[in-house]
């Protein structure tokens, strides 16, 4: 019999950082089987998930857009069927199912795991609302949520801002609990670094970073605004401070008109993978997050853990983060504001936008600690509602 199925199909690369975090937090405890992408970069967990369609693998299909689609529906159909077995052959207590898209077919095991094999379902959403700049709950999308979060016993989400995000978007009656989000270090990827930190000021210049994709929610057109004002800027001076912007970006996209001809500004428009993700965060002085709205992002503990600086605008999402120093905010969708942030951490120590290497370890032990004691409750039928730190 396994205590807790983790299945989570969007763990390939780094993304799988998250639930490494999980599953040690409880080994020591329970009995676990994680259910997880192909491409989940520890030794552990069956790998059932997208070994053909997902962009970090070799995906020979990423240029056949609608093929892709197809290959990639199939395979999420071959992976549930397998999950559905596995769930069943294990006699699973609890799945803990990573709610990241709504497809029917989703629906459909849900529904199958719930009323036919009477398994407790949690499901944990990382982005209650993903990739909308508005709250909508007429979409076919929205509905088919919605019916599958009426299937879970209780729902997991990272913080305050997670909750009021659920409430005002879906109806649920049972027990919401919450943990914080794990702090995702490369290091258990890919070793400590054994590279010292670089020093980009040796030349008087600040080495900034945009990093991710290019969704509107991001606030790219706003970063590429404050750049230009910063480069005007007295505090821009002879200094050879640099903006990357590492994105898919499109030829046509707007940020692109923007950025062109400004000083500092190197695009790197493709497709970054997890070790191009890395180095680039390692390189930099600071990333700056420029989000206009948002449930929760694991970057900044990403950040943290590499020893890069952080800007970020103050939204509720980043507001939720007690790792994130009050230096590193500004205010949201003001260009000027952040061009007034740059210049400032451009003069100060990186230490001030990023926690101290203490704070980082003591986030981890509280973490561990309440993530086994959010299970306990769990498993012992104790489903009420656990606060985040």
């Amino acid at each position: 019999m396994t205590d807790i199925t983790h299945l989570y199909f969007g763990t390939a690369g780094s993304a799988g950082l998250y639930t490494d975090r999980i599953y040690k937090a409880l080994e020591s405890e329970f009995s676990q089987e994680a259910l997880v992408n192909h491409y989940f970069p520890f030794p552990y967990g069956k790998k059932i998930f997208f070994k053909y369609t997902e962009l970090t693998g070799p995906n020979k299909l990423k240029n056949f857009k609608y093929l892709r689609f197809i290959v990639r529906y199939i395979e999420l159909l071959y992976g549930l069927l397998i999950a559905l077995f596995l769930v069943s052959k294990n006699r699973t207590k609890v799945l803990n199912y990573n709610l990241i898209s709504e497809h029917f077919a989703e629906y459909l095991f849900l529904l199958v795991v719930k009323k036919v094999l009477r398994r407790k379902l949690m499901l944990t959403l990382h982005d209650v609302i993903p990739f909308e700049s508005q709250h909508i709950n007429v979409t076919p999308r929205h509905r088919i949520k919605q019916s599958i979060i009426d299937l879970a016993d209780t729902i997991l989400l990272h913080n305050k801002n997670s909750a009021d995000d659920f409430k005002s978007s879906f109806t649920f009656d049972g027990p919401i609990s919450l943990h914080d989000f794990p702090i995702m270090d490369p290091a258990r990827m890919h070793g400590p670094s054994t590279r010292e930190k670089t020093d980009h000021r040796r030349n008087g210049g600040t080495k900034f970073l945009f990093v991710g994709h290019p969704r509107s929610e991001k606030g790219l057109d706003v970063l590429a605004k404050a750049w230009a004002v910063f480069a005007q800027s007295e505090a821009f001076g002879a200094a050879q401070h640099s903006l990357v912007v590492a994105s898919n970006l499109s030829r046509n996209h707007a940020a692109m008109a923007l950025l062109s001809g400004v000083p500092g500004v190197t695009v790197i428009a493709e497709f970054i993978s997890d070790e191009r993700y890395v180095e680039l965060i390692a390189e930099a002085d600071y990333v700056v997050l420029p989000y206009k709205r948002g449930t929760n992002s694991g970057i900044p503990g990403t950040v943290f853990a590499l020893g890069t600086g952080l800007i970020c605008s103050d939204i509720a999402m980043f507001r939720a983060n007690s790792l994130i120093p009050s230096a590193s905010f500004f205010t949201s969708e003001d260009p000027e504001a952040l061009a007034q942030k740059m210049a400032s951490a451009a003069a100060a120590s990186a230490d001030d936008y990023r926690p101290s290497p203490e704070a980082l370890v003591q986030y981890n032990k509280a973490f561990d600690a309440d993530v086994r004691g959010l299970y306990e409750k769990i498993l012992s039928g104790e489903m009420g509602a656990v606060a985040a730190r």
